[in-house]
Parts: C-alpha cells; sequence; structure tokens
C-alpha cells in the first residue's frame, strides 16, 4: 500500500517511515545542538560519562531506545568538521569515513582521545597517528585533512553579500565582495538568509538545494555567517545596484578601480552578477 502508484501500491505515506525520520531528527539535534536544555538533560540522563555512539538504551525511555536504534542509520552520515580539533577521534566522524572506531576494528579504543591530540607544531604527527591507525587511514588523513592547528593560521575572508531587484519580478542582481583577514566570516544585511543556513528557520522547498549547497561549502572552508545592518553592507548594496542599472557583470580587483558611488571599505576582490 505504501508502494508508489507506478510501482503497484495506492501512495500512502509509511509511518514507519515517518516515526524513523522523527527520531533521526531528534538525534540530529542532540548531537548538534549546544544551547539546548534538553540536549543537555538526555545527555546527563543517559550518556553520563560516556560517548553517545557508547550509550545503550537498556531500561531507557521509549524516546531514547527509538533514538538509539535510528542512530545505526544515521551515524556515519554526520560529518564533524575539525574546527579547534576537540572531536573525538573513536566516534565522531571527522575524517569523512565514518567512526573509526567502527573501521579500525579491534586495534580501536574506547579511550577518549581528541583529534588535536594527534598534532605537533601545527601538524599531523604521522608517529602517534601510526600507533593508533592502520597506515591507509593514516595516509588518508595526512594527504586530505587539514590539522586543527592550522585553521587558527590560515588568512581569513570576510564577505560581504546584497543582492538587487527592480520589480517584483524584474531584473535583478547580486554582490559580494571580499576582505582580506583570518577566517572566513560571510557579512549578510538578510536575517532571515541566515536563519535558514543555520537551520533555525524553515527552508521554502525550492531553495532546500541551493542553500544545502551553501552549507557545504561553508563547512569546507570553516565559514561562519553573521548579520549586519544595512549602514554597515553599503559597498555590496551600491554596487549590486549599478548592475541591476548596467546590466553588465563585472569585477573589481582593488579599491582603487570601485567607482565612487561605492568608496569607502577597503576591499581586495569583489563581483557583481547579473
Amino acid at each position: 500500500m505504501c508502494y508508489p502508484k507506478e510501482e503497484g501500491g495506492i501512495g500512502l505515506r509509511s509511518l514507519n517511515a515517518v516515526s524513523n525520520a522523527l527520531f533521526a531528527k531528534l538525534w540530529w539535534n542532540f548531537r548538534t545542538s549546544t544551547s539546548s536544555m534538553w540536549g543537555e538533560y538526555m545527555w546527563n540522563k543517559y550518556c553520563k560519562k560516556l560517548h553517545p555512539i557508547m550509550a545503550k538504551g537498556c531500561g531507557a525511555s521509549h524516546v531514547w531506545r527509538k533514538m538509539q536504534a535510528i542512530k545505526e542509520e544515521i551515524k556515519h552520515n554526520i560529518w564533524w568538521p575539525i574546527k579547534a580539533g576537540n572531536s573525538s577521534v573513536w566516534f565522531d566522524n571527522w575524517t569523512r569515513q565514518g567512526a573509526l572506531y567502527y573501521i579500525e576494528g579491534e586495534d580501536a579504543r574506547e579511550e577518549e582521545l581528541e583529534v588535536r591530540d594527534f598534532t605537533r607544531g601545527g601538524e599531523w604527527d604521522r608517529q602517534k597517528l601510526r600507533d593508533k591507525l592502520y597506515e591507509e587511514m593514516t595516509v588518508h588523513i595526512v594527504e586530505n585533512i587539514v590539522p586543527p592547528a592550522d585553521l587558527q593560521t590560515r588568512d581569513k575572508v570576510k564577505c560581504n553579500t546584497d543582492g538587487a531587484c527592480r520589480g517584483n519580478p524584474g531584473m535583478s542582481a547580486l554582490s559580494f565582495c571580499s576582505i582580506n583577514l583570518k577566517e572566513v566570516t560571510i557579512e549578510t544585511d538578510s536575517p532571515t538568509l541566515k536563519m535558514m543556513i543555520e537551520r533555525e528557520w524553515k527552508v521554502p522547498g525550492d531553495l532546500i538545494e541551493m542553500i544545502e549547497g551553501i552549507r557545504v561549502q561553508m563547512q569546507l572552508v570553516q565559514a561562519n555567517i553573521k548579520h549586519i545592518y544595512r549602514e554597515g553592507h553599503t559597498v555590496a548594496d551600491s554596487l549590486a545596484n549599478e548592475v541591476v542599472d548596467t546590466q553588465d557583470t563585472k569585477e573589481y580587483q582593488s579599491f582603487y578601480e570601485l567607482p565612487a558611488v561605492a568608496g569607502g571599505s577597503r576591499i581586495s576582490r569583489l563581483w557583481v552578477l547579473p
């Protein structure tokens, strides 16, 4: 009955699938929320000194048992950006290969080690990695993953972005500019955009793919997003309006190339697209 009509069913939604999706979302919120009173309560009640991956569901509430059951299907699909390096070496999927506790087999330990424990002088400690992991995993980490210390010393980039439109619908444009600092920060005067990217607001169906693409790219470069008032956003705003008026793509390589209307901020690189 729950198969699509094209496959011989009548197209009803499976209540079991809906239930699994809801408990998967609960597990996601539990693992990723840092300011939830509910998440803190569940952690203290069922995890205590254990990592959530190792926590059991015996004798627990119905909700926790269902969360434990569904975690087996989703835990390897949650990727943890390294950032400061405080992710768990064994239990968090920071290599994009899955939790090492399950990959390394008998060589895995239940001890709680953090990713930053495997660095020395801003580089991966290859010998320590080899002492704990298979050679193939050590090579993957050294060649493909940036050490935590390097994330703090890389150059920063601040990106301001804005859009403009003449009519609804009508000619529209977007602009963004980057300023060399020490980390990637995206500034927008749209609180709606910020809240959708940070999963605080529901994303409209036709924007889901685009917003998810933005999230993926932000994770790859360790970017964060912040709201800025219009008064601090005048350069990107004026240039977005300029491209609507001229209907032409523009790229400025330095502050000195900017038109007079957009002057007032030091910018290293700026693109304006219709």
